[in-house]
């Protein structure tokens, strides 16, 4: 049970650095958005789309460490005997979720119209998704590990799940990035 914590934890860590790195590689030049709406061609579309997913993603990824600092926490009390009423954990998952909407809300804000950064970000929101009821199902099993057993099975298909997610989400963040740097 440690180890599937261990990789959960690991896992969203993961993937939140990737996409801090990735998101501290790319250029800043955002030209100054005008208060009418412009119909734009394709290419400066995609430009202002993808820099405006970029600094959505990098704020996500800045609110996000903080609750997977937290979470790390709490793991950890909870290794060193610690036990948290299902409360506590509800409480903690439900703050993770109340995130997770705020930041799904801010990224439906940018109006992005360009397909592959929308793309981008609908994987993107899938894979918080994912994470949240990962981590849920890792943090209750570690509460409780007799009763986690019956939950082992969907524990490790949300971790495929959520391994595989990441991995869709890194190809699409280098593939757009690549072509963000061409144009």
């Amino acid at each position: 049970m440690k180890n599937i914590l261990q990789i959960s934890l690991a896992s969203l860590f993961a993937l939140s650095l990737v996409a801090c790195d990735n998101a501290n590689n790319t250029s800043t030049n955002a030209e100054p958005a005008s208060k009418m709406e412009i119909t734009l061609n394709p290419q400066e579309q995609f430009r202002k789309d993808y820099e405006a997913f970029d600094k959505w993603q990098v704020a996500t990824d800045q609110k996000m460490n903080k609750e997977v600092d937290a979470l790390q926490q709490k793991v950890a009390e909870m290794e060193k005997g610690k036990q948290l009423s299902p409360e506590e954990i509800n409480t903690f998952i439900s703050n993770l979720r109340t995130q997770l909407q705020a930041t799904s809300a801010e990224l439906d804000g940018l109006q992005l119209k360009d397909p592959d950064v929308l793309r981008l970000a609908e994987k993107t929101k899938e894979a918080h998704t994912t994470a949240i009821d990962t981590l849920e199902l890792v943090v209750k099993a570690t509460a409780n590990p007799v009763e986690a057993q019956k939950d082992l099975a969907v524990l490790g298909s949300k971790l495929e799940a959520m391994e595989k997610l990441q991995a869709e989400v890194e190809t699409q963040k280098e593939k757009l990035k690549q072509q963000y740097q061409q144009k």
